[in-house]
C-alpha cells in the first residue's frame, strides 16, 4: 500500500515553463515554511510561558485546534468537497485525504488556501501545546496545498506541480534532502527526479545553513 492513493499517474512536462513554475513554487514554499516555523515556535513559547501546567496546556491546545477546525468547516462545507466529512479532514487527522484530493485535482484554489492556513494553525497549536504530532506529513501537506493553489491558475495537472512541491517542503521544514529526492521517485516516477533535484537545491540554499 502506497502512502497516497493515485488513480492516474501524470508525468511532468519537460519544457522551461514547467521548471520555471517549480522554481516559483519552491520560492513560495521557502517563505511559507519560514512563516510556519516561526508560528510553531511562537505557539510553543506562548503555551509554555502562560500555561506551565501540562494538563491545562494540552486542553488549551486541543481547544484551539478544535476552533481552527470549526472555522475551516464554516468556510468550506458544501463547497466542492467530495463528502460531508471532507471539511474536517482538511485540518484534522494526518492530512493524506486532502493530499489525495489535491493530487487528483479536486481542490479548488479557495479550498487549498483555507486548507493551507488552517493546517498551519492547527499543527502549530497541536505541537506547541505538547500534543503528539510529527512534521513529516504536515510538511508534505503544506507543499501540496501551495502547489494546488498555483496549479489552479495554470494549465498543468496539479500532480505534476504537487510532487516537486512536497520535495521542497520536506527540505525547507524537516531538512531531509535525501529522503526528499527519493520520495517522489519511489511514490510516483523517476520522471520527477529533475524537478525534485531543482526543488532540493533551491530550498537547501535558501533555508539551510
Amino acid at each position: 500500500q502506497t502512502l497516497f492513493a493515485v488513480d492516474t499517474l501524470y508525468l511532468p512536462s519537460s519544457n522551461w515553463g514547467y521548471y520555471g513554475l517549480v522554481l516559483l513554487i519552491s520560492l513560495v514554499i521557502v517563505v511559507i515554511s519560514a512563516i510556519f516555523i516561526r508560528l510553531r515556535r511562537a505557539a510553543d513559547n506562548a503555551f509554555h510561558r502562560r500555561l506551565p501546567n501540562p494538563w491545562l496546556r494540552h486542553l488549551a491546545g486541543a481547544a484551539l485546534t478544535a476552533l481552527v477546525a470549526v472555522a475551516v468547516v464554516m468556510l468550506t462545507y458544501g463547497r466542492g468537497l467530495i463528502d460531508h466529512g471532507g471539511s474536517l479532514q482538511l485540518v484534522l487527522g494526518p492530512g493524506d485525504w486532502a493530499i489525495d484530493r489535491a493530487l487528483a485535482g479536486e481542490l479548488t484554489l479557495g479550498l487549498a488556501l483555507v486548507a493551507l492556513v488552517g493546517k498551519m494553525a492547527a499543527t502549530a497549536t497541536t505541537i506547541g501545546s505538547g500534543g503528539s504530532a510529527g512534521l513529516l506529513i504536515p510538511s508534505l501537506y503544506l507543499g501540496a496545498m501551495v502547489a494546488a493553489v498555483v496549479a489552479a491558475m495554470t494549465p498543468y495537472e496539479p500532480m505534476t506541480l504537487i510532487v516537486p512541491a512536497m520535495t521542497a517542503s520536506l527540505v525547507s521544514i524537516v531538512n531531509v534532502p535525501i529522503a526528499a529526492i527519493l520520495l517522489p521517485v519511489e511514490l510516483f516516477s523517476g520522471h520527477y527526479l529533475p524537478a525534485a533535484l531543482l526543488a532540493v537545491v533551491v530550498c537547501s540554499l535558501l533555508t539551510q545553513k
